[in-house]
Formats: structure tokens, C-alpha cells, sequence
């Protein structure tokens, strides 16, 4: 097999992947199998075998336990979870953080979800006046819907980015209501690793770190 099996989240593969591994150069041209996932099933795949590399998110105040003799990982880039609206005018449709009379309609990830547990912990930390709309753990769907004007969502700014740009999207509410995000680089360090992985590894390393 020629091929690098890339497990990686349904988000980064839609808004991260293409332009990094065009950054890999020579690596970036080899053949690649891009296997999207949602976050815990990713890392799942990697444990178990099922993929070369794992490109995924990773939250770095409560990171996954991972095995340090199994596995080996390295920063690629950073993001940001913060809450977005859309615009309408002067300004964004919603603002936070609500009020008991007007509570803030709100679209989520599901808690079982691995940014809806980091949105989780950030809502715990202030109180906020929201009214749950719509539930879904599939992040584009979601935000389909903040541009849509259904509600405010947490979203990474990666995902946002072209909203941002094109003043359809806003960022609402203060810096606490947002929490970094690292997207980072896997592969098992035991068992049959191929001379492509190897080599896409070794080049997204020098990438990661200014080719130094």
C-alpha cells in the first residue's frame, strides 16, 4: 500500500487539511486516504490501527489521556472555540449573555461530543441566559445554522474564518467565553509504520517548526 491512511475530524478536513498538506511540499503530492471522523473515534482508529497518522483537536487544559508508550504527538497549529452570531445590519443578531426574560437561542454540539464538552466547561464558568434550538454533534451543520441567524454557537475560529471575513459572522461576548484549541499530529510508535507516513511525519515536524 502506497497510500497514508489520515484519520481525521470532519471539521479540520474541510477547513485545515488541504492547505497543510500542500505546505508539506514533496510529501503533500504522495498518495493520501483521508478517513473523516468525529474526535473520539479518530483517536480510536489510531490506537487500534486503523490509520497511519491522526490529525485531530486536542484541548490543551484537559488534553485525552493517551498512552506516552503508544503514542507520540506534536503541535501542527492552534485554534480557537468561541461563540459566533450573524449580522444583520450594524451588529451581530445576538448577544450575550442573555437575560432570564430573554435568554439567547442556542445551537450545540451533543455533551457526548468532544467540542461540546469543551463548550460544556466553558458555559460552566459563567452565567449565561441561553435557550437550546438545535442539537447536532456535526460542527459544519451547526454552523449552518449560526449563519443562518437560528442562534449563537461555539464554533473553532478556523470554521468561521471566511464568515469573519465577509462580516456574516461575529464573535460575541467576552474573551472568557472562548478557550484555545490545539490541532495536533498523531501516529502509534510501535508496530509497522510505512516509509511514506514516516516521511509525511518528518516533513509536517520541520513544517510545525519553521524548518528548523
Amino acid at each position: 500500500r502506497d497510500a497514508v491512511l489520515v484519520s481525521i475530524t470532519h471539521t479540520l478536513a474541510t477547513t485545515f487539511f488541504a492547505e497543510w498538506w500542500a505546505q508539506l511540499g514533496d510529501r503533500g503530492t504522495m498518495p493520501c486516504v483521508l478517513l473523516p471522523s468525529n474526535t473520539l473515534d479518530a483517536y480510536d482508529a489510531l490506537i487500534h490501527g486503523g490509520c497511519d497518522l491522526l490529525l485531530a483537536y486536542a484541548d490543551p487544559a484537559r488534553p485525552l489521556i493517551l498512552p506516552d508508550t503508544e503514542v507520540e504527538w506534536f503541535v501542527v497549529a492552534t485554534d480557537r472555540l468561541a461563540p459566533y452570531s450573524s449580522v444583520s445590519g450594524q451588529g451581530p443578531d445576538f448577544q450575550l449573555p442573555g437575560t432570564v426574560s430573554s435568554p439567547v437561542p442556542l445551537v450545540t454540539h451533543g455533551q457526548g461530543a468532544f467540542l461540546g464538552r469543551i463548550t460544556e466547561r466553558v458555559l460552566s464558568r459563567r452565567d449565561l441566559h441561553l435557550r437550546p434550538i438545535v442539537q447536532s454533534d456535526l460542527t459544519a451543520a451547526l454552523a449552518q445554522l449560526v449563519y443562518a441567524g437560528v442562534g449563537v454557537g461555539w464554533l473553532p475560529e478556523l470554521l468561521a474564518a471566511p464568515g469573519i471575513a465577509a462580516g456574516t459572522l461575529r464573535q460575541v461576548g467576552d474573551s472568557s467565553l472562548s478557550t484555545p484549541l490545539e490541532i495536533r499530529l498523531h501516529r502509534r510508535r510501535s508496530g509497522r509504520v510505512s516509509r511514506q507516513a514516516s516521511a509525511v511525519w518528518h516533513s509536517a515536524a520541520e513544517l510545525a517548526t519553521g524548518g528548523s
